[in-house]
């Protein structure tokens, strides 16, 4: 009999996990996300890998500095070489020499976050190269952001997995998208910046101020955070200050957790202001100026510069491809006014006034085609607002996807995308 009992208490305990683990699958916050996860990686690395065989290709910067530097993060070989190779393009390289050889004082490195060649670097360590780590970091972040966007959209549709797997797809259908699975920091300031929003959005302070740390460390725009997470903290309702009868001592418990998450993005990115300065490598507005040619200047001057290049027939393509961007975004905004919760329009609103703030002489509104996938938090509006409408999300992710797949080849190609 007791026997009977000892060898039935294991098989019981294994029914159980087996079960545990069924639920977890069967849970679309889970599955959903995981499964979109799981074709998006499998495509774009069939799609990069078939790109690089055919032609030739011609890589304009094969003799430059920091080209030549990045190969360093490279040490694998053969199958695996072939498969990560069409990933190190345009700033992957940036973000590998600083994982391998860290940042100088002369190149304008020191405009990259440090946070994503670091991990590059630790998981590089592990699986023996540094490329090779920073797909990986891209991966699981873009698994992590998935996941959390998932809910953030479930929780402001009132509960809805119809609008949240919607809202999924109408941004992995966006034609940058595929930036999230290359070695960028979009996936990673992505997953953080809406992690500190899921948390802040559940009053979870300690999460928020973590994840919003390592959200300004990846991207030093990460401080904007500060405007979401303080209306969440001192705003939204209910309001802890206002409670009748609260005391001095609640008060100050209550307020140092949301003082510490509305903060903690802002001081990473204060202190990483300062090491630079400090260390001798120089000051990042200095960097964009000398390295790269871009100043700071009101937002209105790109947009204006880049309708007077349209109207005189001026502009290169690729500025056409940045104003619809911006176009899309702006009309997107304006219709999420009435759908989003105010904290997001302010994450957005400040987003957008930086983008347009960083202006580039040779190319006007440089990099807004991939700026489009910081302001996720649309994407949940455009799911609610096309709730009712699958004709319309069925024509957005069929022509995203074609254009995103056809925006890969030219990558991988070495040409200039966003």
């Amino acid at each position: 009999m007791d026997n009977t009992l000892q060898n039935s208490a294991p098989l019981a305990s294994e029914h159980e996990a087996t079960n545990r683990l069924l639920r977890w699958w069967r849970d679309p916050a889970i599955r959903f996300p995981v499964l979109v996860f799981i074709v998006a990686r499998l495509v774009t690395v069939f799609v990069a890998y078939q790109s690089v065989h055919g032609a030739t290709i011609h890589n304009i910067f094969k003799d430059d500095p920091i080209f030549l530097a990045n190969l360093d993060a490279l040490r694998l070989s053969g199958p695996v070489h072939d498969l990560i190779e069409p990933w190190d393009r345009w700033d992957t390289g940036w973000y590998m020499k600083v994982a391998v050889h860290g940042y100088a004082a002369d190149d304008g490195s020191i405009i990259f976050g440090p946070m994503f060649p670091a991990l590059s670097a630790g998981v590089g360590w592990l699986v023996g190269d540094t490329l090779l780590g920073g797909l990986l970091v891209s991966s699981v972040s873009c698994l992590i952001f998935l996941l959390v966007f998932y809910r953030l959209a479930r929780g402001e549709a009132n509960g809805s997995d119809s609008i949240a797997r919607n809202a999924v797809l109408l941004l992995i259908a966006v034609p940058t998208a595929f930036y999230m699975l290359a070695a960028y920091t979009e996936s990673t300031f992505m997953a953080f910046t809406a992690l500190a929003m899921l948390a802040a959005r559940n009053r979870h302070w300690w999460l928020a101020a973590a994840a919003a740390m390592v959200a300004s460390l990846t991207r030093l725009q990460g401080w904007v955070l500060i405007f979401p997470i303080g209306y969440w903290a001192f705003l939204a309702e209910p309001r802890f200050w206002a409670v009748p009868g609260i005391t001095v001592m609640r008060s100050i418990r209550e307020a140092v957790p949301r003082l510490v998450a509305m903060g903690s993005g802002g001081l990473m990115t204060f202190i990483f202001l300062e090491y630079t300065s400090l260390s001798g490598l120089g000051t990042v507005d200095g960097a964009y100026a000398q390295a790269w040619g871009m100043n700071i200047r009101p937002p209105w001057e790109s947009i204006l510069t880049v309708l007077q290049r349209v109207a005189s027939g001026q502009a290169i393509a690729i500025e056409y491809a940045n104003l619809i961007a911006l176009g899309i975004i702006v009309l997107l905004f304006i219709g999420s006014l009435k759908v989003l919760p105010l904290p997001y329009h302010l994450y957005m609103g400040v987003t957008l006034i930086l983008v347009l703030m960083r202006y580039y002489p040779p190319q006007m509104l440089n990099g807004t085609m991939r700026y489009v996938l910081d302001f996720f938090p649309l994407f949940i509006a455009l799911a609610i607002v096309w709730d009712k409408r699958p004709r319309l999300r069925m024509l957005w992710f069929t022509i995203g996807i074609l254009v995103g797949l056809t925006m890969l080849f030219l990558f991988v190609r070495w040409l200039w995308i966003a």
